[in-house]
C-alpha cells in the first residue's frame, strides 16, 4: 500500500496514520533505523523496540535499545514483532541494502510499516 500524506509538522495526522497501519495488533513493534524514536516512541504498544547503530546522546526511549547495525546478525532480529516501522532510513543505504532491510522486515514482523521523507518532510511531535 502507498499513501501519500501532506502533513508537514503536524504530528497528530502522522500519528493516526501510523496507528491505522499497524492494524488492531499490538504486541509489539521494532522500530528499526529508529535514531531517537521521534514518533514511534508515543505509539501504543505493550513492547517497544529501538534498533539502531548508535544511540544518540540524551535520547530516552520507553522500552528497550538495541545498539546494532539493522543489516546485522544479532538477537532482537531473531524475535518477532506485531510491527517493524523504519521511518527516514531506507534512504540511507544503497539498493541492495534496501531490499535486504525490506526482507529482514517481513522476516521478523506480520507488518511492515516504510516511511521516507518526500523533499523537506519533517514531522515534530511536539
Amino acid at each position: 500500500m502507498y499513501i501519500e500524506i501532506s502533513c508537514y509538522g503536524d504530528f497528530n495526522p502522522f500519528r493516526k496514520i501510523l496507528e491505522t497501519l499497524a492494524g488492531p495488533k499490538r504486541d509489539s513493534f521494532v522500530d528499526l533505523c529508529c535514531y531517537d524514536g521521534g514518533q514511534t516512541k508515543y505509539l501504543d504498544f505493550k513492547e517497544k523496540t529501538f534498533v539502531d547503530v548508535i544511540k544518540p546522546e540524551g535520547a530516552v526511549y520507553p522500552g528497550e535499545f538495541v545498539e546494532t547495525d539493522v543489516l546485522g546478525d544479532h538477537p532482537v532480529f531473531e524475535k518477532r514483532y506485531a510491527v517493524a516501522y523504519c521511518l527516514d532510513g531506507i534512504e540511507h543505504l544503497h539498493k541492495t541494502d534496501g531490499y535486504r532491510l525490506l526482507q529482514k522486515m517481513e522476516s521478523i514482523s506480520d507488518r511492515q510499516i516504510l516511511f521516507t521523507p518526500l523533499g523537506e518532510y519533517m514531522v515534530n511531535p511536539h
